[in-house]
């Protein structure tokens, strides 16, 4: 392909838009391993990500009223290209520098934005300067109006770059290696546009540098279209790992730890609950639905993930008895027709509880699920829900209790941010164990026009991920 002609521009601008919006979706990958995935996480790689283009497209543009030759911006374009491999190669070493922030103990918030600042402010800047200057030298040598069309390129590498990374590339090769892979395609432009060999050893020698492995013995790892994955073997307890926040973990000798699980199994011991038809949505590495699964008719988990479905299946002995169900709990309860005992709500993506479906909308629906008014719906939460931090578990339960569901709130623990809180609800109220957690009154409601638990629960979820911060560093020494 000649240069400066429209074909070449506009491969240029194809690439160079998928590979934005690719190492966009990395970043919060990379960074939620370390510091999860709450609504803090998300505002700001999106804010760091539009400064850094912003940044880009200003400098870009400074550098064009600077009259140079077509030569000179073509030259520079071509060391863009290099130096934006290099920034991506290097990610390699981002395990280092949020190591280096844990330790530094300065706070949730400013880890995240020290560390999307290292991933995104330099590969930001320059796919906006890249994109500016793309513009301008087709416009220049082509006579025509293509600003346009230099966008609806770069559009369309956006999508199909993004969809093969979420489901191909990061699942079967990883974050990292995606990110090698940008990286040999940025140091081909490069090399396309002016031919400049004297720094590809440099490259090089980045490439071959090892990169910091976790310390633990990993039975299992992938990053795949939801989060990453892991399971993890240590001290004889087996852990499943989402994000990093862990999901499920039992002990090779005295079984299962939960202690989620074990309030569960008490409440239906002492009620004398079995036999029945009980539906659990979440069902991460099995660990409840086999305590369950002993004295109960049937049990259903619904899991989004296939990955967790597998290992719970390799690694944490699902029961044969239970049903493992692939699919969007969303998408299951509209268009389940089966009436269940008991419903238990066990959803957390890392330390995100998934608010749209906990919504007034969607207690209405799990009601009508229940066989009677004898039936149970359960709701395991973290163990937040006085202040402002447990505004958002208040909601929760006004929003249940605005559904026409009598609740009882359960604490595994008296120390909040180590405990999970277990919401018991049903139509019929004298079935309800006793209530042990007297929580203040929310007027709030969430549903699925006004999603407001997100919001009020990010204060649990940032600390929460918080505290896992200093158990998660132990892997790393």
């Amino acid at each position: 392909m000649k240069k400066n002609t429209l074909s070449f521009f506009y491969s240029i601008s194809f690439l160079e838009g998928g590979m934005m919006l690719v190492t966009e979706l990395a970043s919060t990958r990379k960074i939620s391993v370390f510091f999860g995935s709450s609504l803090y996480v998300w505002l700001i790689v999106l804010c760091i990500t539009m400064i850094g283009l912003a940044l880009g497209y200003y400098w870009a543009n400074h550098l064009l009223n600077k009259k140079h030759s077509d030569e000179y911006f073509q030259k520079t374009l071509s060391y863009m290209f290099f130096v934006l491999s290099v920034s991506l190669i290097i990610w390699k070493f981002n395990s280092d520098l949020s190591l280096f922030l844990i330790d530094a103990n300065i706070g949730l918030i400013p880890c995240v934005l020290v560390d999307a600042s290292a991933l995104l402010v330099v590969p930001m800047f320059l796919y906006g300067a890249i994109t500016t200057l793309v513009i301008h030298l087709a416009q220049k040598h082509t006579h025509q109006a293509v600003y346009g069309k230099i966008l609806a390129y770069s559009t369309l590498g956006s999508v199909l770059f993004s969809v093969t990374a979420v489901m191909v590339c990061f699942p079967v090769w990883g974050i990292q290696n995606t990110m090698y892979v940008l990286s040999s395609i940025a140091i081909i432009i490069s090399l396309w546009l002016y031919a400049e060999w004297k720094y590809f050893p440099f490259v090089i020698l980045l490439l071959i540098y090892p990169e910091r492995k976790i310390k633990a013995n990993v039975l299992y790892q992938n990053d795949g279209a939801f989060s990453s994955v892991m399971v993890i073997h240590q001290n004889n307890v087996r852990y499943l790992m989402v994000n990093y926040i862990i999901q499920s973990y039992v002990d090779d000798v005295h079984g299962q730890k939960l202690t989620y699980v074990h309030l569960i199994d008490s409440v239906f011991q002492s009620q004398g609950i079995k036999n029945k038809d009980i539906l659990i949505l979440g069902l991460g590495g099995g660990v409840l639905a086999n305590q369950l699964a002993q004295y109960n008719r049937s049990i259903t988990g619904v899991e989004i993930d296939p990955r967790i479905i597998e290992c719970a299946k390799k690694y944490f002995n699902l029961n044969p008895k239970v049903k493992a169900i692939c699919e969007d709990a969303q998408w299951f309860i509209r268009k389940n027709k089966k009436p269940y005992d008991i419903i238990v709500l066990d959803l957390f993506n890392g330390e995100e509880p998934p608010a749209y479906m906990l919504t007034q909308e969607n207690f209405f629906l799990l009601k009508k699920m229940l066989k009677n008014d004898s039936g149970l719906i359960i709701v395991n939460w973290h163990g937040y829900y006085s202040g402002k931090t447990g505004k958002g578990t208040r909601i929760l339960v006004n929003t249940m209790e605005q559904s026409g569901l009598h609740v009882c709130s359960l604490s595994t623990g008296r120390d909040e941010k180590s405990s999970n809180t277990v919401l018991f609800a049903a139509v019929d109220s004298s079935i309800l164990p006793k209530n042990i957690i007297n929580m203040e009154k929310e007027i709030g409601v969430n549903t699925s026009d006004k999603n407001i638990l997100s919001y009020f629960n990010a204060e649990a979820n940032y600390h929460w991920r918080k505290d896992y911060l200093y158990f998660i560093r132990q892997w790393w020494r």
